[in-house]
């Protein structure tokens, strides 16, 4: 096979100032087997000169910019317009923190070219996490359709037979989402008003109702490094928990609250966030309690993008 025959495939990093961590990054894509990637650096508006520096540093890479950071989901948004332009097949979003198997383009394309799996849109590998690099951070997502709250089957289980198995999954994260074309120009891009967390929920969900399938592939690998990636994205912990209970909240009023304004979806919910509040009262951390309070008040008057604490 020719390289012409082999799918074109478009490696889009959404980087942020943290040169070293993204250089780590590129380093590991540039060992993929396959003779058809090309990566795309997005810089999301660092304030550092890092994104030019790492563009020197590889001449190979193309390099979008923002002048401003435009969240996770404006960053990755870049990164599609400059694929798709491209002419890319398929687009793999990826954080700029992890470490990959050689091999995972091999099993990404031999599913997604599978006519077993004809309605395959997005596809999920296995994500570990970097350290201990043989537990599973990600093996699956399931979001629940009555509430939106979605989770990563198998996490912190050490990986076995039982966690290989090709499936059909509600949830795949934006850690790393690999995407067929025809997804983005049916679907669209990546929702911006949620700006941290929950645009992959999102574009999940969108992307199931479009007719697509989500797919997990075990034999397709990464490592993560937990949440290296958001350094200074966010302010730790209070931005962190606003963005995530916010956007869980307004996640549930786009696509679920309609269909399941009943009392046993709605204690539930109410349960959640209360549980999650006490929770952190009861160990001390007030400016936890209130970054969810802060969060759930801007989700119910239907605040949304990037806030400041």
């Amino acid at each position: 096979m020719n390289k012409k025959q082999i799918p074109k495939i478009c490696l889009t990093v959404i980087h942020w100032n943290q040169e070293e961590l993204t250089i780590a990054t590129i380093l590991s894509l540039k060992k993929i087997n396959n003779p058809n990637v090309e990566i795309i650096l997005v810089d999301n508006g660092s304030d550092n000169g890092s994104g030019i520096s790492i563009s020197e540093k590889f001449d190979d890479i193309i390099l979008v910019r923002s002048e401003t950071n435009l969240g996770y989901a404006g960053g990755a948004n870049l990164g599609f317009s400059s694929a798709l332009e491209r002419s890319a097949d398929y687009v793999f979003l990826l954080n700029n923190d992890i470490d990959v198997d050689k091999e995972i383009i091999h099993h990404l394309l031999s599913v997604m070219e599978s006519p077993d799996y004809p309605h395959a849109g997005i596809l999920a590998p296995k994500i570990y996490f970097y350290d201990p690099p043989d537990i599973i951070w990600y093996g699956g997502g399931d979001c629940d359709m009555d509430t939106g709250i979605c989770q990563h089957i198998d996490y912190g289980k050490i990986d076995n037979e039982m966690n290989c198995r090709i499936k059909e999954c509600t949830f795949i994260n934006g850690c790393a989402m690999f995407i067929k074309r025809e997804v983005i120009e049916k679907v669209g891009f990546l929702d911006t008003s949620y700006f941290h967390t929950g645009e992959d929920v999102d574009y999940s969900i969108r992307a199931s109702r479009a007719g697509f399938k989500l797919m997990f592939v075990p034999d397709a690998k990464l490592w993560h490094k937990i949440r290296a990636s958001t350094g200074g994205n966010v302010k730790p912990k209070y931005m962190y928990n606003y963005y995530e209970f916010r956007n869980r909240l307004l996640i549930f009023r786009k696509y679920f609250l309609k269909n399941n304004m009943n009392f046993k979806t709605i204690a539930f919910m109410l349960n959640f966030y209360i549980r999650h509040i006490y929770y952190e009262v009861r160990r001390g951390n007030v400016s936890g309690a209130v970054s969810i309070l802060h969060g759930t008040f801007d989700a119910v008057i239907g605040k949304c993008g990037k806030t400041l604490k």
